[in-house]
């Protein structure tokens, strides 16, 4: 979280700096507004797409974990209409079976979100 707040002020600073460079430009005659308000969407336009390759590259990143939880996701799925079976038909082995499953599968998912929470911590936006 550091590093973002840290590159937000960063970035600030450099369009503050920027903001002013080309008002002296502009008040010099070397450009004109169109121009200045182009430069400055080009560097915003910049950040934007460096944003969204960082994500992207975070995102590929995880996209193995993102698709084992996906199938995580099914074998819930499955686990939960087992355990419905198993309640209705009061099969009590069952369900302590089923209970356990799904459990573990809560305890892994805890743990993936953990990753996926600390790969975010990570990205400088």
């Amino acid at each position: 979280m550091q590093l973002r707040k840290e590159k937000k002020e960063e970035i600030k600073e450099d369009l503050k700096k920027m903001r002013a460079e080309l008002k002296e430009k502009i008040e010099a005659g070397e450009i004109t507004k169109e121009e200045a308000k182009n430069k400055l969407k080009e560097y915003i336009e910049s950040i934007k797409e460096e944003r969204k390759e960082i994500i992207q590259e975070k995102k590929e990143e995880l996209a193995d974990e993102i698709e084992a939880q996906k199938e995580r996701r099914e074998e819930v799925k499955e686990l939960r209409k087992i355990l419905r079976g198993a309640i209705k038909n009061k099969d009590y082995e069952k369900i302590t079976d089923t209970f356990n499953k799904l459990y573990e599968h809560l305890l892994d998912h805890i743990e993936f979100d953990y990753k996926k929470l600390e790969e975010l911590k990570k990205i400088e936006l």
